[in-house]
Order: structure tokens, then C-alpha cells, then sequence
């Protein structure tokens, strides 16, 4: 274990901590918000909540890699298989969050856009390989320490394929978000307001797509200071702490959305009680009525 550490170390460490028991703390409200607000078993596993899962888990699987990594000395063998699965769980975080927005809108896209449709649906089967793209050079990079070419090279590949996948993601997700406000433009006028579970959508993929822009800046700066940099891993753990925040924000998201689900669903069975109270008494009367006169009809024959 290390114990040079420098200032700049020592607060990536502070703010990678934080951000991994939020990240902890988020993975276990999204297991009990899918346990508590589907009953059925498909459900509870659909892409959806599938996706939201895994994105808070590889985000806690990341921070652990990076923080562990750092007190670690660089060339050990526990240090080279941190920095592999940093990297893994990275590339795992990007696939789950281009799949999750993805399933969030893609409805929307095909309504408004088949041919848009076709192609999103391409690139989100496309993507996801570049993401896992870098892990090779990672590897053949720890793979080869002793050797400064293989290692210069590799770092240069790692480099283009994480810059590829980021801005692949980065443009994908304001795509989506494009498309998802030109549905709402074109579909509502400006004295109508869009359903709330519409502005919810909006309203968090605007937050989201800001927070990715955020962390994607700081991830470029970090991968072009390099390692041997000293504000190296303070700028990663700011990158990261970005992308927790991302997944804060998709969790706020379902929860404002299983919110309003619960108070609609809330609204439409008291309406379907007051129509059955209403029916229920017109009928009462109906039968008092046809009673009355029944009654009637009998005394006028006597």
C-alpha cells in the first residue's frame, strides 16, 4: 500500500467516497422502489428497471476499483487488475445508460420518426461495443508494463476508443433529447400543456444530458493530463461524481413517474367509485319509482 499521497490524491479519495456511498445508498432505493411498485415478477426484471440496476451497480463497482486502485502501489498485480475492472465497469456504465435512455424514448422516435427509429436502433446495438472497445488496450497495457512502446501505444488507443464511445453515448443522448422535445413542440400548442409524466421525462433527460456533457469534459481532461499527472485522479473522481449524479437524477425520475402513476391510478378508481355511487343511487331511485307506481296502480284497482 501506498503512502505518498499527495494533496490532490487525497481529496480524489475524499470525493470517490462520497460519491460510492451515494452510489451504495442508490442502489439499494432502485431494488426497493422496483420491489414496492411492481407485484409482478416480469416487470420487476424489465429492461427498464434492469438497466437502472446495473447502472448504479457498476457506478459503485467503479468508484470501489478507483479508490482501492489509488491506495494501492501502480505496478502491483492487485493495481493492474483494478485498473482492468475500473475500466470494465465503465464501459458497463455507458452501455446501461445509452440502453436505458434508449428504452425511455424509443417509442416516441418510431411515432415520430421511423426511418430516425431504424438507425437509433442500429447505432444502440453499434455502441455498446465501442464502449468495451477500451478494455483491450487496457489489457495489453498491463499486460506489457515492462515494455514503454506497447504501453505508449496502448494509452494512445485507449485514448481514441474512449473518445469514440463517449462522444458516440454524448450524441446519442442529445439525439433522444432533440427528438423528444420536437414530439412534445409538434404535438402540443403553447396554451396546451403536455401530460406530467411527459414533463417529467423532459425535465430530467434535459438534467441527465447536461451532467453527461459535465462528466464526459472532465473524463477528456483527466485521459489528456495522463497518469503521471498530479490533479490526474481528483479530475477521474470529479468525472465520476458527475455520473453518479446522472444516475441520481434517473432515479428521482422513476420515482417522480411511479408517483404520479400511484396519484393517477388513485384518481381513476375514486372516479370509478363516485360513478357506481351515482349509478348505484340512480338505480335505488329508478326502483323506488317503478315501485311508487306499481303501488299506485294497485290501490287505483282496488
Amino acid at each position: 500500500m501506498r503512502t505518498d499521497f499527495s494533496n490532490e490524491d487525497i481529496a480524489a479519495m475524499a470525493l470517490g467516497g462520497v460519491t460510492a456511498a451515494l452510489a451504495f445508498l442508490e442502489t439499494g432505493s432502485a431494488l426497493y422502489m422496483i420491489h414496492s411498485a411492481t407485484a409482478a415478477k416480469e416487470l420487476r426484471f424489465s429492461l427498464v428497471n434492469t438497466t437502472l440496476l446495473l447502472g448504479c451497480f457498476s457506478t459503485v463497482g467503479l468508484l470501489t476499483a478507483f479508490i482501492v486502485g489509488i491506495l494501492l502501489h501502480e505496478n502491483s498485480l492487485e493495481s493492474n487488475v483494478l485498473t482492468v475492472a475500473e475500466v470494465c465497469f465503465f464501459a458497463l456504465m455507458e452501455a446501461t445508460y445509452l440502453i436505458f435512455i434508449w428504452n425511455r424514448t424509443q417509442a416516441l422516435v418510431k411515432i415520430k420518426s421511423p426511418t430516425l427509429f431504424r438507425r437509433l436502433s442500429t447505432a444502440v446495438n453499434v455502441i455498446p461495443a465501442l464502449c468495451f472497445l477500451a478494455i483491450i488496450p487496457v489489457v495489453i497495457s498491463v499486460a506489457n508494463k515492462s515494455d514503454e512502446d506497447i504501453v505508449r501505444i496502448s494509452y494512445y488507443a485507449f485514448m481514441l476508443s474512449c473518445a469514440a464511445s463517449g462522444l458516440s453515448v454524448l450524441v446519442f443522448d442529445i439525439s433522444l433529447l432533440v427528438i423528444f422535445q420536437w414530439f412534445l413542440n409538434s404535438n402540443y400548442s403553447p396554451d396546451e400543456s403536455p401530460s406530467e409524466d411527459f414533463i417529467i421525462v423532459a425535465r430530467y433527460g434535459r438534467i441527465s444530458t447536461i451532467l453527461c456533457i459535465a462528466a464526459a469534459g472532465s473524463y477528456a481532461a483527466g485521459i489528456l493530463l495522463g497518469p503521471i499527472h498530479a490533479a490526474f485522479n481528483l479530475v477521474i473522481a470529479l468525472c465520476y461524481a458527475f455520473i453518479n449524479t446522472v444516475w441520481i437524477a434517473l432515479l428521482h425520475m422513476k420515482w417522480k413517474l411511479q408517483r404520479f402513476t400511484r396519484e393517477k391510478e388513485r384518481a381513476q378508481a375514486c372516479q370509478k367509485n363516485i360513478a357506481h355511487l351515482a349509478m348505484g343511487s340512480l338505480d335505488d331511485l329508478i326502483a323506488m319509482k317503478t315501485g311508487s307506481n306499481i303501488h299506485g296502480a294497485q290501490s287505483s284497482a282496488y
